[in-house]
């Protein structure tokens, strides 16, 4: 069978596309999740590589990953064939037949599963997820209280997962630096984890306070600048996606 590359013009069409289907094993168990392979193929150049290409995975048409939580593989699935990402933690607004798994995440820990499915879409070479996740762990930020910060488990699992130069760390950074206000701030549960926040991090914000403070930068925060994409592509996105910018920094 021929490889399949990504398809250039949108998804393929359920009416178009082979039903040939391919078998993810998930987690320790190997829980056993199915899509449609042109689909799969078609938003991640990793999968493509796996499905398509010499390996043994493309003979039996299957792939293991052990090391990916079950309950991050099934958002996927449901973005996969619906777009639709996890609002919380406690979401009962899923598309497919995968059962929904009890949430471990306090209420501080909201944005966590989009968190995970940014960092999957980055191991696995899935762009559009990245870029979805991301503009919604953006909108919540910019719903939230202006004095609301991401949690420090969302920024140690970023900064301890993906390169610390990823769009998804210069967001955690840009925002706290802007949010700060330590007497809102320093909860006790905070206190606990700021131990461990990492260096690039802490260093990040450092700088970042200086620029902001000697008008270096702009205060606002633009979507787009947490885009992966060219400038042509910018103005485009930026008059199709309406998302506000973030400009409330809850200065008291």
């Amino acid at each position: 069978m021929a490889a399949r590359g990504r398809l250039n013009k949108g998804p393929p069409s359920f009416s178009a596309m082979s039903q040939d289907l391919v078998t993810v094993l998930v987690g320790p168990q190997g829980k056993a999740y199915h899509a449609h392979m042109d689909l799969i193929v078609h938003y991640s150049e990793y999968f493509r590589a796996a499905f398509t290409g010499s390996f043994r995975e493309a003979e039996e048409k299957e792939l293991t990953l052990e090391e990916v939580e079950e309950r991050t593989f099934g958002f996927f699935m449901d973005w996969l064939y619906s777009k639709k990402l996890p609002q919380n933690c406690g979401t009962t607004e899923r598309s497919s037949a995968y059962p929904l798994q009890p949430c471990t995440c306090n209420e501080d820990e909201a944005r966590y599963p989009l968190v995970k499915l940014y960092i999957f879409g980055d191991r696995y070479q899935v762009p559009d997820l990245r870029k979805d996740a991301l503009n919604a762990i953006y909108q919540e930020c910019n719903h939230d209280n202006p004095l609301h910060l991401p949690s420090n488990v969302e920024v140690i699992e970023a900064f301890e997962t993906l390169p610390s130069d990823s769009l998804l760390c210069k967001f955690y950074i840009d925002v706290f630096a802007r949010r700060y206000f330590p007497i809102v701030w320093d909860t006790e549960q905070d206190d606990r984890m700021s131990a461990y926040l990492p260096h690039a991090y802490l260093y990040g914000v450092m700088q970042k306070m200086g620029n902001l403070l000697h008008h270096f930068e702009a205060n606002e925060m633009k979507l787009c600048n947490y885009h992966e994409h060219t400038d042509e592509e910018r103005v485009a996105c930026e008059a199709e996606h309406k998302i506000a910018d973030i400009t409330e920094f809850g200065e008291i």
